[in-house]
């Protein structure tokens, strides 16, 4: 029988979880050579309709081909039984999202359209939107801008940096002639005017290109239209996203330009998965592993496992492309669900993730081990290593798989041999 040393103020089922400095690990056993089987698969659509930040742009990479993110979303009357008063004519309009972060090369020209919504979004019976998700739009844009995105806020005005795209007239028209009842209430105004679809078009996107991410819920993200009237000279009116405002994104990918290793991986080619491993956002890739011979480790019964740790490295730390700042890692459930490791509900610090100044993600499942040691004949189905907050991150990453010569994938195991 296996014996386990209890230490004060531990969790009995974390017991030998501890962080292991490099001289607390003298004496103790080490072993690196356990087979790991990883690949790259797509991920599933994920859930974008209650994001903090949206993305918007368009991103032509060599290594995972083509990405774009377009954003479906509402909009509310600022005030109820708004009137434009005797004689209205509108003068100009605009819609304005602030900035709230980029990724990619950010000096690409972008060419955004906006349409209006044909179709209303709905939240009854508590649908929710998901990457992969859509809504008919009108054929005939009513804005158009191309641009460099400038980041820097307007220090005269107190006005943050933000996107400024002008409208045409005859969508102004529409709410100029819109009658009484249509601006009276919110519930009336979205029956009229359903929205409206943003998307950036990539044949305007010259280089690299980039994700542009935006704060749809800010105050000066909105619709502004200015007009006169017979009293007014210069008047204007808000239309504006709130908390309550159905918004969601919607993610494309396009592999056909990818590199050969990450095709060859998505169309079933799990040795591939050897030498690199690909993760991308966006509902984009992620990576399957399995440890399937860890319950045939010689001397295993004896084996007492001070720290497993699950160790990936960058392969590309000089891209353009910065890699995520976290990634995750969880398990297969039989219904290939996500379970949280034992390790991440005890403190997610701890458990690891976080990417470090030498090129590393490692993830401590020293637990997950021993037990997979002790138990064999237990179901096991496998791990999936995800981008953290996949769902409005840009991010991607190429990790060295576990055949690679250089800086391979490894679990990396300190033990000690029971009654030495």
């Amino acid at each position: 029988m296996l014996t386990v040393m209890i230490s004060c103020n531990k969790e009995p089922d974390f017991v030998g979880l501890d962080l292991l400095p490099g001289g607390d690990r003298l004496g103790m056993d080490f072993t690196d050579t356990v087979d790991i089987l990883a690949y790259t698969v797509s991920e599933v659509p994920l859930r974008t309709d209650a994001l903090a930040v949206n993305l918007l742009g368009y991103i032509n990479d060599t290594t995972f081909g083509k990405v774009s993110a377009s954003i479906y979303t509402q909009y509310r009357l600022e005030s109820s039984n708004f009137k434009f008063g005797t004689g209205a004519v509108a003068d100009s309009m605009f819609l304005t999202l602030v900035y709230a972060g980029r990724y990619g090369d950010t000096l690409s020209p972008h060419r955004v359209r906006v349409y209006e919504l044909d179709d209303k979004l709905t939240a009854e019976n508590q649908k929710a939107y998901y990457s992969n998700d859509t809504c008919a739009i009108k054929s005939n844009p009513v804005g158009e801008v191309t641009f460099v995105p400038d980041f820097r806020p307007d220090t005269l005005r107190k006005m943050p940096a933000l996107l400024r795209i002008p409208l045409s007239y005859e969508f102004m028209q529409k709410f100029i002639t819109a009658d009484e009842s249509t601006l009276s209430t919110n519930k009336f105004f979205m029956e009229v005017f359903k929205g409206l679809y943003i998307e950036a078009d990539p044949a305007a996107t010259s280089g690299v290109g980039s994700m542009l991410y935006f704060n749809l819920v800010h105050p000066e993200s909105k619709l502004q239209l200015f007009y006169h009237n017979d009293t007014d000279t210069a008047a204007n009116v808000n239309f504006v996203i709130t908390d309550n405002t159905i918004k969601f994104n919607h993610y494309e990918h396009d592999y056909t330009s990818a590199t050969p290793l990450l095709k060859q991986q998505l169309e079933g080619n799990i040795q591939a998965g050897e030498q690199k491993l690909f993760l991308q956002a966006m509902s984009g890739t992620k990576v399957n592993l399995s440890i399937p011979y860890i319950g045939s480790i010689p001397g295993k019964e004896k084996m007492v496992v001070n720290e497993a740790l699950l160790v990936f490295t960058n392969a590309e730390p000089q891209s353009l492309f910065l890699p995520p700042p976290q990634l995750t890692l969880r398990l297969y459930s039989d219904e290939a669900e996500y379970i949280i490791f034992p390790e991440e509900r005890y403190n997610v610090l701890y458990f690891g993730g976080q990417y470090q100044k030498r090129g590393e993600y490692s993830f401590r499942i020293t637990k997950y081990v021993q037990e997979r040691m002790m138990h064999p004949e237990e179901p096991d189905y496998g791990m999936a290593l995800l981008i953290s907050g996949s769902a409005l991150s840009s991010n991607r990453v190429v990790l060295y798989g576990p055949g690679s010569e250089t800086s391979a994938a490894k679990l990396k195991i300190y033990y000690s041999m029971n009654g030495l």
